[in-house]
């Protein structure tokens, strides 16, 4: 960014002079440049002279990289330029985790057009800077890039869409392709005085000013407004408050993460992952506990047609004659949870999948049944069964203790089902014969439904690894070094990648142990000669090595290593012998060492290093 004082347009030639900002008032402006611009592809080009950019010639051009640049120390900056995708040769085809890590998140960063990877607003692929500077980079990648999934995709993996975008109707809609991340809905219940968040939990410190919930959550505060269409207050949508003004937008979800894995609890990492997609179950299972499972009760819940399961609206009845109200299966509701607001609406506090909210019946006049709405008005009907409803406070001892594999059919090709079922693998089961053989009781419902560090889902966390969940990875570079890696030490485990691991292809020659040229001067200790052991955040290392081992090198080592095109000719200078006296010459000046001096004796002007090269020009000279 220039400081700019003020500039001038010449009429006729269109020419632009812009001036630098004076140092002082009375002074007069230093002239920056002259501008002109070119109709053909509209761009401004500075030139030297109001001649040259009324006639468009001589344009200022930038100056190639030299030999001097080099031992001005700007080499480094040259590295941190230089592209990921360039880097890792990454293509529209390369897998989900290179895309992402060279170009963002597709479709705000960028998008693939007739092939090709085109950058979108101000977006720009990412350099080695960048991934220097920025730890989160990777931790940061949306799983939806990673995994190169997306709903209504065709991939029929329900599961992972889940895991990477959540619920549909809760966490996004989606029109067409085009995906809307919704509002974070928060439920005030008045019986207990407490805020609870969209996942059944309550917000830690929130306190209650008048109709306005506020707390602070990390070096953010939010405040609440409630949502709705009149017939209800105990919904609320949560607003950034930013310097005492809340924000116009509320806080939506978002694209899950790599960090996610780590940080989400498991409730709300999967809990919205519906048992229709974990257990396979469609409209042809005959198996009445795992349909039950999934969706309910059959003619209550759900019903089955040819076309599938159909969820149906949820429904209380009024008892006029009592005014009572019974909920879906004929239980009479608790007094506690019904308001009657008047004017025939009521409002019932209702909890599916362990996540508190309020519905409301209209119009109730008579002893009938009433549909039921949210807090927005819109109808509602019964929910798949999902993860977070084996949470349940009303599962009984008998169902907890019926084994998994009775319930979720086996499938021997896959490591997370039998994860479920069964343990890991050579502890809780082994494979014999191609058959399933248990090592240890068999997992139950209620081994399913334990919290804490006990429960199959965290444990899987700790001891899957990526190999079990996404299979053979021998494919691709990164995911072989990271087979062995568990969710909850995946970041761990990508932050301890060697370079020389991670881009092997590219730093050797194809005898895989000599070092390409360039590579050398970024990977060799200078203090040990020896290839280093670098991590992906050891960057700063490999430029101070490149610093150090350029400064080493000798004038015959640059040329070669970077085709720098010098004449090393049998009649060139680099090629003169050194002369003993002016080495000696050099070491009475404290230039250079008697152990170095006596390494150089009977070698040539080329095996000098830059500095050595200049330390002894001057000597040749009386």
């Amino acid at each position: 960014v220039i400081d700019l004082l003020l500039y001038a347009v010449e009429s006729g030639t269109g020419v632009i002079t812009l001036y630098k900002a004076a140092p002082a008032a009375e002074e007069t402006p230093e002239i920056y440049a002259y501008l002109k611009k070119n109709e053909s592809d509209g761009k401004y080009y500075a030139y030297r002279s109001v001649e040259d950019a009324a006639t468009e010639t001589n344009k200022i051009l930038h100056k190639p990289t030299s030999l001097g640049d080099l031992l001005k120390g700007d080499f480094e900056g040259m590295i941190e330029d230089l592209e990921l995708a360039e880097l890792l040769n990454v293509t529209p085809e390369s897998e989900g985790a290179l895309l992402a890590l060279a170009y963002g998140n597709k479709g705000e960063d960028y998008t693939v057009t007739d092939g090709k990877i085109v950058m979108l607003g101000s977006a720009k692929p990412r350099t080695i800077a960048d991934l220097k500077n920025d730890s989160s980079l990777f931790s940061n990648l949306r799983l939806a890039d990673v995994l190169k999934i997306a709903p209504n995709d065709g991939s029929g993996n329900e599961t992972m869409v889940s895991l990477a975008y959540g619920k549909e109707g809760k966490n996004y809609t989606l029109v067409g392709d085009e995906i809307t991340w919704l509002p974070k809905e928060y439920v005030e219940k008045e019986v207990e005085s407490a805020l609870f968040d969209e996942n059944g939990k309550v917000v830690s410190g929130a306190v209650k000013n008048g109709s306005v919930w506020s707390w602070t959550s990390g070096e953010k505060t939010y405040e609440t407004k409630a949502v709705g269409i009149g017939i209800g207050t105990h919904t609320f949508y949560a607003y950034e408050v930013t310097d005492g003004v809340a924000s116009e937008t509320p806080v939506t979800y978002a694209p899950r993460t790599i960090n996610d894995l780590k940080t989400l609890d498991t409730q709300e990492l999967i809990g919205g992952m519906t048992m229709e997609s974990l257990l396979k179950i469609d409209v042809n299972t005959s198996d009445g506990v795992l349909k039950s499972l999934a969706y309910g009760k059959e003619g209550v819940t759900y019903s089955v047609s040819a076309e599938g399961v159909t969820m149906l609206p949820i429904t209380y009845s009024y008892d006029e004659s009592t005014d009572t109200w019974k909920d879906e299966n004929g239980k009479a509701i608790d007094a506690a949870l019904i308001a009657d607001l008047g004017g025939g609406t009521y409002e019932f506090l209702r909890t599916e999948n362990g996540v508190p909210y309020y519905a409301y019946a209209t119009g109730v006049s008579a002893a009938t049944a009433y549909p039921l709405y949210d807090a927005h008005g819109n109808p509602l009907k019964f929910e798949k069964r999902s993860v977070s409803a084996l949470k349940s406070e009303n599962a009984t001892e008998v169902f907890n203790s019926v084994e998994l594999r009775h319930v979720i059919a086996e499938d021997k090709n896959d490591k997370i089902n039998l994860y479920l079922l069964y343990g890991k693998e050579n502890v809780g089961y082994k494979i014999v014969d191609g058959n399933v053989v248990p090592l240890a009781a068999p997992h139950t419902i209620g081994d399913l439904r334990a919290s804490g560090g006990t429960s199959i889902l965290s444990k899987m966390r700790e001891e899957l690894t990526i190999s079990d969940i996404l299979g053979d990875v021998s494919g691709n570079r990164i995911l072989s070094l990271l087979s062995n890696a568990t969710l909850n030490n995946l970041s761990d485990q990508v932050n301890q990648l060697e370079i020389v691991d991670v881009f092997e292809d590219d730093i050797y020659e194809t005898d895989h142990i000599t070092l390409k040229a360039e590579w050398k001067y970024l990977l060799i200790d200078p203090a040990t000669g020896a290839v280093g052991e670098y991590t992906i955040n050891d960057m700063s290392s490999l430029t101070s090595n490149m610093k150090a081992n350029i400064a080493n090198a000798s004038i015959f080592n640059l040329n070669e290593d970077f085709t720098l095109g010098i004449d090393t000719g049998e009649t060139s200078f680099l090629n003169t012998p050194l002369l003993d006296s002016k080495l000696q010459e050099l070491v009475e000046n404290h230039k250079m060492t008697p152990e170095r001096r006596a390494a150089l004796s009977g070698k040539k002007v080329g095996d000098l290093t830059i500095k050595e090269l200049f330390d002894y020009i001057p000597t040749m000279f009386p």
